[in-house]
């Protein structure tokens, strides 16, 4: 697949995340305010969805039982993705009623970059390094002015 295709994919991934910030937030307010059980949920459909892609792409149960192979020689930080995707829905179901989607996806655009960046520089958790540049750093600045901007009246 063409890297612009791999770009446009992410894109739109990351276009349904202001969307799902939306749609969080709604079920928060529906649960009368209760960020956490709103999370759970999110987390419940998004759980169920993926159970059903794996059983229905071909194997079937087979799949989930082979879950395992290779499972156990991988280091203890490989599991934790979960842990950050639970931080991350809480803190959005937390942030847009207080600053707005806008704001928030910028909050979370920001952290991304500066994290990105870090992980590159260091060729953390076993990513080839990619220095940092005075280019990416230029990009950074862009990143945080463009958040100042779109900042709360």
């Amino acid at each position: 697949m063409p890297k612009l295709l791999f770009f446009a994919l992410v894109a739109t991934g990351g276009a349904l995340v202001a969307v799902q910030a939306s749609f969080n937030n709604r079920l928060r307010q529906a649960l009368e305010g209760d960020a956490l059980m709103a999370a759970l949920l999110s987390f419940i459909v998004g759980t169920l969805t993926l159970l059903l892609i794996v059983l229905a792409r071909g194997g079937g149960l087979a799949s989930l039982r082979n879950l395992h192979l290779g499972l156990a020689d991988l280091p203890w930080w490989a599991f934790a993705g979960g842990l950050c995707g639970a931080f991350y829905v809480l803190a959005i179901i937390l942030g847009v009623p207080q600053i707005g989607v806008a704001w928030c996806m910028a909050a979370v655009l920001m952290g991304q970059q500066l994290c990105a960046l870090t992980l590159d520089h260091f060729g953390a958790f076993g990513l080839e390094p990619v220095a940092l540049s005075t280019q990416r750093l230029l990009g950074l600045g862009c990143l945080l002015f463009g958040a100042w901007l779109l900042r709360p009246a």
